[in-house]
């Protein structure tokens, strides 16, 4: 009998993963509407399993939250380490690129859910001391602030759809350009990383896509 419990309550936790696991895709495919039924289908799993994992859309979506959550923490424990506070920054346009490339359902539902907002205010003040100290460094361009860095982070994430092995070589060289245009005037400016394409290589790659 104890096996069969715990088997059970294995099999509702793989059962919990796959429903955030899909809610993810589809809310990134469809946006924050997705119907919940195409979501349990998406999972595999019934409507009412569903239900009895998050009482309504509000529980899902937190519970997807809580999802990122912890690695808005790690990405903060990791500047407040740093040695510099360029390189927090740095710590920071890396993180934020990962995160909205692992989690683009982000965008929509940090908008949706009033206790996601509450938690963007505590992660935007520890992001906010980073940027201080930024400033008093030197490093950082004056006029810049966190939502630059954000904003700017998200852009570069946008472009993971692109195939390999173009993104291999995009990503980084936009993610070294948005690092480029946030450092104070005056400072080294290190050579942008990968190479880029050639014209004829950009345009066999968007020819298609017209």
């Amino acid at each position: 009998m104890p096996y069969g419990g715990a088997s059970t309550r294995a099999d509702a936790r793989a059962n919990r993963r796959k429903l955030l696991d899909a809610a993810g895709a589809l809310i990134a495919e469809r946006g924050i509407d997705v119907p919940l039924h195409e979501i349990a289908d998406r999972a595999g799993v019934g409507v009412g399993t569903l239900y009895r994992n998050f009482a309504d859309r509000d529980a899902l979506l937190l519970a997807l939250g809580d999802r990122s959550a912890q690695r808005f923490k790690d990405i903060a424990r990791a500047a407040a380490a740093a040695p510099t506070a360029w390189k927090a920054i740095e710590i920071y346009v890396d993180g934020y690129i990962a995160l909205y490339t692992d989690f683009p359902w982000m965008v929509d539902m940090r908008v949706e859910d009033r206790r996601l907002r509450r938690r963007d205010d505590e992660d935007a003040a520890t992001a906010q001391a980073v940027v201080d100290r930024a400033h008093a460094e030197g490093t950082l361009r004056p006029d810049a602030g966190m939502p630059d860095i954000a904003f700017a982070a998200t852009m570069v994430a946008a472009m993971t759809y692109l195939p390999q092995p173009v993104r291999a070589s995009i990503v980084p060289r936009l993610r070294d350009i948005v690092l480029d245009g946030l450092r104070a005037e005056g400072l080294p400016r290190p050579p942008l990383g990968a190479s880029t394409m050639s014209v004829d290589e950009l345009k066999a790659f968007v020819r298609p896509l017209a």
